[in-house]
């Protein structure tokens, strides 16, 4: 009976040491996530809309709730509140800055009769605090074209800001492109996408004289409408040139691919449009 004793209190002993050493990893480690959170305070930010899916011509109703991530409660770190509203190629439509009173805020969008979408129009609400402006921060870039990766760039946040340069491919057949943007602050990763404003060699220009035709020899104004492939106004510059490549006028678009200039036409002369 006394040899059962003895090898039961040999194998309890163990254990007794070995919960009593996890016990206190557990609290050390408890001790170290509250150091941590005070020397690395973390804000989380909660949209709430009236609904999930707009229309055109409707309004989005939300409510954001600016909160402390260890407790929960209303932050007093922060007091700025970024919302933005986006269509469905990541493209920002309408961006709203809040102050907030008691960690919350409030605000609307509307929906322009113009916006993408067919029978309906998903909506992602993504917000952001910025308040703090980092320098030394990560930033990792990834340049897609046509659904394929072209070009990875890192580099370095100065005052909070980053520069992103990369050339695009000579070959270039489709404008379908997207820039993705990871930053890692402290070890939290903020990511953001935007689409690349590409504009191919397809062209359509048009111009307006004014009073509907030039005469030789009279200044007159000259309207012109640039269009890329799909219809849409395009922003571009260029010259117009004679038979003997002397220039004549320079021109630039101001909105939208639309634009005017002065000329002077003369007689038998032949003049064409360089874009470059």
């Amino acid at each position: 009976m006394k040899k059962k004793f003895y090898i039961a209190l040999s194998i309890l002993l163990p254990l007794t040491i070995a919960a009593g050493n996890q016990l206190g990893f557990v609290e050390q480690l408890i001790q170290y996530l509250k150091i941590h959170n005070q020397n690395y305070p973390q804000e989380k930010v909660y949209i709430q809309t009236d609904k999930t899916f707009y229309k055109q011509n409707e309004y989005i109703w939300y409510k954001a709730f600016l909160l402390n991530s260890e407790d929960n409660r209303a932050s007093e770190i922060s007091d700025v509140i970024y919302v933005e509203l986006r269509d469905p190629k990541g493209n920002v439509v309408s961006k709203h800055q809040h102050n907030t009173l008691g960690g919350a805020s409030s605000g609307e969008f509307l929906i322009n009769e113009d916006a993408a979408g067919d029978d309906g129009i998903a909506i992602l609400s993504v917000s952001d605090l910025r308040n703090a402006k980092t320098t030394g921060s990560k930033v990792k870039a990834e340049v897609k074209i046509g659904g394929k990766t072209v070009q990875n760039i890192e580099g370095l946040t100065t005052n909070g800001e980053a520069r992103i340069a990369f050339r695009l491919p000579d070959d270039l057949d489709t404008s379908d492109g997207l820039l993705q943007i990871i930053v890692n602050e402290k070890g939290i990763e903020e990511s953001i996408s935007r689409s690349i404003p590409i504009v191919l060699n397809k062209i359509s220009l048009q111009f307006f004289p004014e009073g509907g035709e030039l005469i030789e020899n009279v200044q007159s104004k000259v309207a012109f409408e640039a269009l890329n492939e799909f219809g849409k106004g395009s922003d571009i510059s260029g010259k117009i040139i004679d038979e003997n490549n002397v220039e004549i006028a320079v021109f630039e678009s101001f909105h939208l691919g639309m634009g005017a200039f002065e000329f002077t036409p003369k007689a038998n002369k032949t003049y064409k449009v360089i874009i470059p």
